[in-house]
């Protein structure tokens, strides 16, 4: 349901773009640029989230078995309030030292060489940056404990954030 919704809203904001005239004429992303994104984003979507969020899990299935699905039937709404809070805190941080230390500076950087934004400039970091990233590991963590509906929902809520944050959109003016 997530993969699905993810693609819809990047399809929808996408077509937003489109018809705004974003990739028109005057448009200033090159030939490479699309490859870039195209290649950042689907590596993220086809490798490495479905690589990392199976492994995770795994890893604390081993680790805790004792914890598996402890939190299985929380109050749905405070548990996803409490995963996209993870996820965020986690989020924030990690963006914030990859401005800060060399090493995962280089693995960020592809992201502020667009010239212009686009739906698809929030996936533009290089393969590691996202092998790195906390809150991906996070999201296996928390169905481990059993927050399954919560994980579904919050992929899609923060989707909607990452989308709206990097799209050349005006909805915030």
């Amino acid at each position: 349901l997530d993969v699905y919704a993810v693609f819809s809203i990047l399809i929808i904001f996408g077509l937003i773009e489109v018809l705004g005239g974003l990739y028109g004429k005057n448009s200033k992303r090159s030939k490479n640029d699309w490859y870039v994104e195209l290649l950042s984003t689907f590596q993220l979507f086809v490798f490495i989230k479905p690589i990392i969020f199976p492994l995770s899990a795994l890893i604390f299935v081993k680790l805790l078995p004792e914890h598996r699905n402890s939190f299985l039937g929380s109050t749905l709404w405070v548990s996803t309030l409490f995963v996209l809070i993870g996820d965020d805190f986690l989020q924030y941080w990690y963006h914030r030292k990859a401005h800060k230390w060399d090493w995962l500076w280089k693995l960020h950087r592809p992201h502020h060489t667009a010239k212009e934004m686009g739906v698809l400039v929030s996936y533009r970091n290089a393969f590691l940056y996202y092998v790195f990233m906390p809150n991906i590991w996070l999201l296996g963590f928390v169905t481990h404990l059993g927050f399954y509906n919560e994980v579904i929902i919050s992929i899609i809520i923060k989707q909607v954030v990452v989308a709206s944050a990097h799209s050349e959109l005006k909805w915030d003016k």
